[in-house]
């Protein structure tokens, strides 16, 4: 048995998982498509981006409670899963429209999640090292999510993106 949390995202919270059972995991995910026309989310190099940031936010905040910042620890967790929330549930909409107004509210989780990871540096619940570590991952996943929804406001409506987008992990 593997912890496999710990393993892939280096925090010590987590699940136990055989390495067999984490294979065919990643087995049964890889032949999961979405419908037709829709995205699967995975395949985003945005969504990846976003995902080991709000892992990244929980193990850096898991200290907080302890320093008396609950509430925070709360809100910058929310905030950074927001953004990966909005980006997969974007990929499920039925237009481009649709799926850049859910990049729209990532975009702003991002924002939201910035100025809570500053106020955690200046109440020194966050050290200077790992903010600006935190700050450049979110600043990357941030241009990420802008140039997603340009270009999904810029694509023909009834079409969705191919593989050839710069945010789109190539097979």
């Amino acid at each position: 048995m593997v912890n496999y949390r710990s393993r892939v995202y280096g925090c010590g919270w987590g699940g136990v998982a055989s390495v067999a059972e984490i294979e065919v995991w990643l087995q049964i995910t890889a032949r999961t498509q979405p419908p037709s026309g829709m995205q699967d989310h995975r395949n985003l190099r945005v969504w990846k981006h976003a995902h080991q940031l709000a892992v990244r936010v929980r193990c850096e905040t898991a200290d907080f409670q302890a320093m008396g910042f609950v509430s925070l620890q709360s809100q910058m967790g929310r905030a950074a899963e927001s953004i990966v929330f909005n980006i997969a549930e974007g990929c499920g909409a039925t237009s481009q429209r649709e799926f850049a107004r859910f990049l729209g509210i990532a975009i702003k989780s991002s924002f939201e999640l910035e100025a809570q990871c500053e106020l955690a540096k200046d109440y020194d619940a966050l050290s200077d090292s790992v903010w600006k570590e935190l700050d450049a991952a979110l600043v990357s996943t941030r241009r990420m999510l802008f140039a997603l929804r340009k270009k999904v406001l810029l694509s023909p409506h009834g079409k969705r993106m191919a593989g050839t987008s710069p945010t789109t992990v190539n097979p």
